[in-house]
């Protein structure tokens, strides 16, 4: 299971990856979250959600040309950053 940040025509969403395209996740499954941080800050209880949400058919999907990849955290909560 691979998880990405898309960027869609509804802003910044959660992504699963399929072979055809991404599912989006909070348009999907309404109860989990649109942030990738907030979905991984759940644990393993988004995991078994996420992992019922792979099996099914009636999902809301974006083709690769329709969503593009962003970064995997957009909104970090701290950037360390160290000088030489």
């Amino acid at each position: 299971m691979r998880l990405v940040t898309m960027r869609t025509d509804r802003g910044f969403r959660a992504g699963l990856v399929r072979d055809d395209g991404y599912i989006d996740i909070p348009a999907s499954a309404p109860d989990l979250p649109d942030s990738l941080r907030q979905l991984l800050a759940l644990g393993e209880v988004a995991g078994a959600r996420l992992r019922q949400l792979s099996q099914r058919t009636d999902v809301v999907t974006y083709t690769r040309t329709q969503a593009r990849l962003a970064a995997p955290i957009p909104d970090p909560p701290k950037i360390i950053c160290i000088g030489l």
